[in-house]
């Protein structure tokens, strides 16, 4: 609220249109790594870090391959420069949050898996 009313309605609608078309274009750095890395610990439970520094090693690579395509598509569409850097100042804090998310599911995964573990054994 404080936002919108130091910001002014046009600001603050630039602001909401940055962040949400971030958000939409940062779901190509996934493209269903979460699925797989599920899948494989599930099959074998001691390689779990190997698999999640892979997964944030191609991320990574992802988030700068999506990053240029993000300003790509926003400069091919015609958005105003100055709206498509608030886009690309935001994206990477976008994919940082994701980041942070796919970290805290892994962890809660692993400890669930090693929970069913010593209790079936």
């Amino acid at each position: 609220m404080y936002s919108t009313r130091y910001l002014g309605s046009e600001k603050y609608g630039i602001l909401s249109f940055a962040i949400a078309f971030a958000f939409h274009t940062i779901f190509m750095a996934d493209i269903g790594i979460a699925s797989v890395i599920v899948r494989d610990v599930a099959r074998d439970k001691e390689r779990t870090q190997k698999y999640f520094g892979n997964s944030i090693f191609l991320k990574i690579i992802l988030a700068i391959i999506t990053l240029f395509s993000t300003a790509a598509i926003g400069y091919a569409l015609g958005y105003p420069s100055s709206t498509m850097e608030i886009v690309l100042i935001i994206n990477p804090f976008a994919h940082c949050s994701l980041l942070l998310w796919h970290r805290q599911f892994y962890s809660s995964l692993h400890m669930r898996l090693w929970n069913i573990s010593h209790w079936a054994a």
